[in-house]
């Protein structure tokens, strides 16, 4: 029910069995009655979603993010998207959460929620710019959740120290 952005890790290190985690959480976010945008990022971010769209918009992306096919000796594959073509497949997570936090200050009355849904794996010459990122969010008071995608331990511990005392990284649910 509250405003957000919505910031999806889509770079490479994200498999098929992740994919089908983020297919997941869009579909939770999906039935809410709230309003968000969505920022995808791989090495570069885009606006897919403008900030006020009904939640409810995401449902159609869903299918994006969920797996087909799979059995006999097949692996499952993920339909095409939008963005396999403009993205590197490195990551930057410095990028989406620059474009969200942008986003979500607009309004200045009442910044947005940012929900980062990600493996939390980054490049490590992203780290720096990452870190100031996550200064701005504590500076601008603009909350953040953290959707965690088979996150590496080191990596959950990294944003929990930035972003303390916020809530924790919590789990994306298990994929089908």
């Amino acid at each position: 029910g509250a405003n957000g952005i919505v910031v999806i890790d889509v770079s490479a290190s994200i498999s098929t069995d992740t994919f089908s985690q983020i297919g997941a959480t869009l579909s939770t976010l999906a039935r809410d009655d709230g309003r968000l945008g969505l920022v995808v990022f791989s090495d570069q971010a885009y606006e897919a979603l403008p900030p006020g769209t009904p939640a409810a918009d995401l449902a159609p992306l869903v299918r994006l993010f969920t797996p087909t096919g799979g059995g006999g000796g097949f692996a499952p594959t993920l339909p095409p998207n939008p963005w396999t073509s403009s993205f590197s497949g490195g990551t930057k997570i410095s990028a989406g959460l620059t474009l969200a936090h942008t986003l979500a200050v607009a309004d200045a009355r009442r910044p947005a929620t940012v929900v980062l849904v990600s493996d939390l794996s980054d490049d490590p010459r992203d780290l720096q710019r990452l870190g100031s990122i996550l200064l701005a969010y504590r500076r601008d008071h603009v909350p953040v959740r953290i959707v965690g995608l088979h996150a590496a331990t080191a990596d959950v511990a990294l944003f929990q120290r930035a972003l303390e005392p916020q809530p924790a990284v919590v789990q994306a649910p298990p994929s089908v």
